[in-house]
């Protein structure tokens, strides 16, 4: 079978996978834990032979990789090469059993990988069953090779790299994909042998480099931390340390400074808004110190003292979450113009606007000197909130900037029910709702003038439609969709977001063309010809997502961005993760959009956090949607002993200004029920 080459196999598209964005593991405190595989294994089953006589039946490519992979079977496994530059958000192959393999007896599939290539290869392996891909029935995982390293890629039953995730029914698996990333190198490699192994039950190692600690209290160094100065302390630029003392001494030699870092991992400090370092002077000349914050995602800026800090005296240097200059995008026409897929968060904004620090993966300290002499005594590194600042007395009450405005939408949540004629609870779309959480209308709750979303433990069907299964978790939705659309204008909601793992909020909108839309089918349609359809975010379409939350952010991170050209191939977005908020006295933030023509303006508390100023920002009426679902693309798991928990809004509103204003706009007839109007069924001829 040496050299049969099986590149050009038609091979079943697999569904869309969500990016592998890593989650830290929380642990309170300093402590590191470990987690412990079976002392004993099992006996391994052969899952693929390259010298069977049936072997080059069970190979394809995956899907759209087809132009860009070629693959061929050898005696010693399947020697696969990914072209540079493809297209093919997952480029690679496709093996599929003569018959499902029954695997129910085992915990994992292991898969030895050689990297043949010249540049690291990121390789993930997939486990399918039987179930319907709406379900994402696999387990996965992924390893990293140097190049022409060797090594094993695993997928553990009922984890996705390394996360708790489907119940996979492990005695019908029926196809193994394993899939490169896109890379500007060509990438080769040999998968020399796949098998199963291990017991059910299996879990993944615990990777203490992958931990995110806790401080308690937010004390990270001082009296009371366990910290270690000679092991979690490092010089940069030729500066010198002391750990007995944790004093840093600096020469006038570019920039100098001292990092300090976790023991392991990364620390979580999401719960906070500020690092306070209090440092005291022991040189002989005044220093003007800065420290700065350090993340897998990146820094922050530099903070200086307020003042020089003389000899003998000490001072206090306060590193903010929040940065000094708003995130403010670029118009960028090499974004706008591109026929594929553009996700420029986090990247195309103004240098020096916005940030990139993620507070929940600290991974370093800095404090330093900026081409001075002198030396500094670290006294204490403390992760604090920051005063609350008052709010602007036009909150809530008009639009942030001046313009003949007026009132077209107002919900204060009063009563004891949701008002159907303005919201919908029940919805075709699932807004990446997952396959363990229904909507139901028992969890939209109205009370004491405030809207409950709440997401429970509890076994409901979605929509409460008999017809569907049963899930095991239930949550609330309500979104205006057909019953109230506006083009332009300032959108804005008072909310407190739950505190809870494993919960995605938001506050956004979609586009939607109206009932005329629906029912011409000229402007329907699915995958590429969707440019006109009623909702699609094709055209002069966007999404508007004002407030985006997931738990593991923390109480005081949001994000905000824009997504158009639907969801596939031509997908573009562009935003920011990185949104820092203080809530009020009462736990709310108020979020706010302001749209106008060619330009998305986004506040938070009252203030401007988040600008772009583009020709494509969309022109098609929305409406609102208000989200607490379960997952996101940075999750947590559940833990149900913290359930339930609600995502609570105290009032949406909207204001239009008068020479933005149009017929498209406003309240669309409806009976007030609990689903959005439909298009009449066409008569038969």
């Amino acid at each position: 079978m040496k050299g049969v080459t099986i590149n050009g196999r038609r091979a079943r598209r697999t569904p869309w996978l969500p990016g592998l964005l890593f989650a830290f593991p929380i642990v309170a405190g300093m402590n590191a834990a470990t987690a412990e595989q079976a002392a004993a294994e099992l006996p391994t089953k052969v899952l693929f032979d390259p010298a069977a006589i049936d072997a080059a039946k069970q190979v394809a490519l995956n899907g759209s990789s087809q132009p860009e992979v070629a693959c061929a079977l050898a005696d010693n496994g399947i020697e696969v090469t990914v072209a540079a530059d493809g297209k093919s958000s997952f480029p690679g192959i496709v093996i599929t059993p003569p018959a499902a393999w029954d695997l129910s007896a085992y915990g994992r599939i292991d898969a030895r990988i050689v990297n043949l290539g010249a540049s690291p290869l990121n390789l993930s392996l997939r486990a399918d069953d039987d179930g319907p891909w709406q379900n994402e029935p696999y387990s996965a995982g992924k390893v990293t090779l140097k190049p022409h390293e060797s090594g094993s890629v695993t997928a553990i039953f009922h984890y996705k790299w390394g996360k708790k995730d489907h119940t996979l029914n492990t005695g019908k698996i029926t196809k193994l994909i394993f899939f490169a990333g896109k890379s500007s190198h060509e990438q080769k490699f040999r998968i020399e042998a796949i098998h199963a192994a291990g017991h059910p039950g299996e879990k993944p190692c615990l990777d203490q480099n992958k931990l995110a600690f806790m401080p308690p209290g937010g004390v990270i160094a001082g009296p009371k931390a366990a910290f270690d100065p000679a092991k979690q302390a490092a010089v940069r630029g030729g500066a010198k340390f002391d750990p007995a003392t944790l004093t840093g001494t600096f020469t006038p030699v570019g920039e100098q400074s001292i990092v300090f870092k976790p023991a392991v991992g990364v620390w979580n400090l999401n719960e906070y808004l500020q690092v306070k370092v209090r440092v005291k002077n022991t040189g002989a000349t005044s220093l003007t110190p800065f420290i700065r914050l350090e993340s897998t995602k990146g820094p922050t800026d530099a903070f200086r003292a307020a003042a020089p800090v003389a000899p003998g005296d000490e001072a206090d240097i306060f590193a903010s979450f929040v940065p000094p200059r708003p995130w403010r995008g670029l118009e960028t026409s090499e974004m706008l113009d591109s026929q594929g897929p553009a996700h420029v968060f986090e990247k195309e904004h103004e240098p020096g606007t916005g940030s990139v620090y993620a507070s929940n993966a600290t991974n370093g300290i800095v404090v330093g000197a900026d081409r001075q002499e002198g030396s500094l005594q670290v006294l204490s590194i403390i992760a604090e909130m920051p005063p609350r600042q008052s709010l602007p007395e036009w909150l809530g009450k008009r639009p942030p900037v001046e313009g003949d405005w007026s009132l077209t939408f107002e919900d204060n949540f009063s009563g004891n029910a949701i008002d159907l004629h303005k919201w919908n609870i029940y919805s075709e779309g699932d807004w990446h709702l997952g396959k363990e959480t229904a909507w139901s209308k028992d969890n939209v709750i109205v009370k004491n003038d405030l809207l409950y979303l709440r997401l429970e433990k509890r076994k409901a069907r979605h929509n409460d439609d008999p017809n569907q299964p049963i899930l095991n978790y239930a949550t609330g939705n309500c979104d205006t969709y057909g019953k109230w659309t506006q083009r332009y204008g300032y959108f804005e909601a008072r909310l407190k977001m739950p505190a809870t793992p494993n919960s995605f909020t938001a506050f956004w909108m979609m586009p939607d063309r109206g009932l005329a839309y629906e029912m011409d089918p000229k402007k329907t349609g699915f995958g590429e010809t969707r440019h006109f359809r009623r909702d699609s975010t094709n055209g002069n379409g966007m999404e508007f997502d004002i407030m985006e939350q997931l738990s593991i952010w923390g109480p005081n991170r949001h994000d905000a961005g824009m997504h158009w050209d639907f969801y596939l191939k031509n997908h573009k977005s562009i935003g920011t993760l990185t949104l820092y908020h203080h809530p009020d006295a009462e736990g709310f933030v108020t979020v706010g959009m302001l749209w106008t023509p060619g330009q998305a303006i986004i506040y938070q508390q009252g203030k401007e956090v988040f600008r772009w100023e583009c020709k494509r920002i969309g022109s098609v009426p929305s409406y609102f949607i208000l989200q607490h679902i379960s997952g996101g693309w940075e999750t947590e798991g559940f833990d149900d002993a913290k359930l339930p928990a609600d995502m609570i809004f105290d009032y949406v509103r909207a204001w239009q200004r008068k020479d933005l204003a149009s017929d498209m706009d406003g309240p669309k007839p409806n009976d007030g029920g609990p689903r959005a109007p439909k298009a009449p069924e066409p008569k038969a001829p």
